[in-house]
């Protein structure tokens, strides 16, 4: 299912245009697709502990593979404002400060997987992200993650064409409620 959000393909083709700038490639990938990012089950935590804000600190590409376009182009651009986590027993449900909701589960030990799919005319992110919380005295602290995602844009005329998987590894930090 394709929505139109207006306003906010703008804010995607340019977030998505601001990876067009050097990391180095990887190997073949298999590209993720609705399918592969949602639908996780909740995990077996209890409570919400992990809820609050979260910065994120650091993100570095790890690996690149594109079916078209190349990833001599891509990097991370550092989000100015944090991701709003909210854990409700065994789900957790990730909104970063672009608006995009990834939804999944959090287990007792802080492991846990969320997904999203973006879907515009003329282009698609899939993101699946897996991480793990740390705890300092049972307060949350910060999670470490790896996203996983397939960026497609087609878009007609003289326009970047781009169909690549990244893996992405970051480090966020608790900021608050």
């Amino acid at each position: 299912m394709i929505r139109d959000l207006g306003s906010r393909r703008s804010r995607v083709f340019a977030s998505l245009l601001a990876l067009l700038a050097g990391a180095g490639c990887g190997a073949d990938s298999h590209p993720l697709g609705r399918d592969d990012v949602t639908g996780f089950p909740p995990g077996d935590a209890v409570g919400s502990t992990f809820s609050g804000r979260y910065q994120l600190l650091s993100a570095a590409i790890t690996s690149c593979y594109c079916r078209v376009g190349g990833c001599t182009a891509l990097s991370i651009t550092i989000q100015p404002g944090p991701a709003t986590l909210v854990q409700q027993d065994g789900a957790l449900t990730m909104t970063d400060y672009e608006r995009v909701t990834s939804t999944g589960g959090v287990n007792a030990d802080g492991t846990f997987t969320v997904g999203s799919a973006q879907e515009l005319p003329g282009a698609a992110v899939y993101t699946r992200t897996d991480g793990k919380f740390v705890l300092v005295n049972g307060q949350p602290d910060s999670f470490d993650s790896t996203a996983t995602s397939t960026y497609i844009i087609a878009m007609p005329g003289p326009a970047v064409d781009l169909d690549c998987d990244l893996v992405v590894a970051c480090s966020s930090r608790y900021v608050g409620p």
